[in-house]
């Protein structure tokens, strides 16, 4: 597994997962930054970035544009392969690629128990089972089963406990 971040030295922890991640230094507001250093074939792409730490108070100087230019950037270094993108960007205008939006409910959390287990619905926010926490584990097997064994495409959905 490779992973693409601005500073390496920022994101230690995730070099120590074990053998077999590699971390590398890429920046997706530059395409050929992160075309740089991937190999000529991967199975996908899994895209999860965001401006924010936490919620803002205000979107007042937010930029939506951004996300546009971050979704072109990575249309092109993914050279044809499933790009699964874990937020809110839309995809729409990439029609050609094999590409699932994965969006997390409200209620992320590292402090959720792993289940193993998750559910899969559509792109409208179901509040009743956004109250229940997801856990990050749980998040990431969401996204590798997409990987492993797609049964989505081209569409956004959302990932529930």
């Amino acid at each position: 597994m490779l992973g693409v971040v601005r500073d390496p030295a920022r994101h230690s922890a995730l070099a120590a997962l074990g053998e077999g991640v590699t971390v590398v230094a890429g920046d997706l507001t530059d395409s050929d930054s992160v075309t740089a250093v991937l190999p000529d074939e991967v199975a996908a792409l899994v895209n999860a970035v965001t401006p924010f730490t936490a919620p803002p108070e205000s979107f007042e100087n937010f930029d939506p544009d951004y996300y546009v230019r971050l979704v072109e950037n990575l249309a092109k270094a993914a050279r044809g392969s499933r790009v699964i993108e874990i937020g809110l960007a839309a995809w729409q205008e990439q029609a050609a690629m094999d590409w699932l939006v994965v969006t997390p409910p409200p209620g992320l959390s590292l402090e959720a128990p792993t289940t193993g287990e998750y559910r899969i619905a559509g792109d409208v926010l179901d509040s009743q089972a956004a109250a229940i926490p997801l856990s990050y584990a749980d998040l990431a097997t969401a996204v590798l089963d997409q990987i492993d064994q797609p049964t989505m495409s081209r569409q956004q959905v959302t990932v529930y406990r």
